[in-house]
């Protein structure tokens, strides 16, 4: 396990957390023990805020990983890409001080409340569109109905997007055709600026789903306070 921790002299401290799991007489023993791991861990003045399963054969291990991970109060992501070193499972966690206040919803969002800031975490459970168009497109529409339950707006409030696309080669094409289509309706180019974003291969569960997206908005902030590469 690594840990890093991350603080201002007048912030709130971040805590990063990658593990990995050990061979064990069944996966779910494997879960189990890496999800102790994590809880034991989180130091009792940080609160969890997300963490991402990358399981090795997601098609046979996400049942027992959307089961395990209701133990966590934390926004909650899986996608298929195996580990380098041969691991069926590896965990990304992310944890930041309680003076924050932070409240994870049964949606997979999980809300971050500062004195002047509020960040929000989350991703979609299911999509019901066919093909990595209109995925996206399903994907980006739930993104903006919760930032605009907040108040906000796709181009001011959504800072950073993680794609995951299965069978890249065949199907990143239309993921970018439509989050093109997103930006070029909001006014979004190349002279004023894009959601910073990873665009990865990784598979999702069930098999159809080709695309999945986690994502993270900032509100409270003025525009002059974000610099864009």
């Amino acid at each position: 396990m690594i840990t890093n921790k991350f603080h201002t002299s007048d912030g709130c401290a971040e805590l990063f957390i990658t593990l990995e799991s050990k061979a064990a007489s069944s996966f779910k023993t494997e879960v189990n023990a890496v999800i102790s791991e994590l809880q034991t861990a989180i130091p009792e003045n940080f609160k969890l805020v997300w963490v991402r399963f990358h399981a090795s054969d997601i098609a046979n291990q996400f049942a027992e990983i959307e089961n395990e991970s209701k133990k966590l109060s934390a926004m909650i992501a899986v996608t298929g890409q195996a580990p380098l070193s041969g691991a069926h499972l590896a965990v990304e966690a992310y944890a930041i001080e309680s003076t924050a206040s932070v409240k994870c919803d049964s949606n997979n969002l999980c809300r971050i409340d500062f004195e002047n800031y509020t960040q929000i975490f989350f991703n979609a459970d299911k999509l019901t569109g066919i093909g990595s168009y209109e995925q996206m497109a399903e994907e980006f529409a739930h993104a903006e109905q919760i930032i605009e339950s907040n108040s906000g707006t796709i181009e001011n409030n959504l800072q950073r997007t993680w794609i995951y696309c299965r069978d890249i080669d065949n199907n990143y094409a239309g993921l970018v055709s439509a989050r093109r289509e997103l930006f070029d309706q909001r006014g979004m180019t190349a002279d004023t600026h894009y959601i910073a974003s990873t665009g990865i291969e990784g598979q999702s569960y069930p098999h159809n789903r080709l695309v999945r997206m986690d994502s993270f908005a900032l509100f409270g902030h003025s525009r002059e306070q974000i610099s864009y590469l």
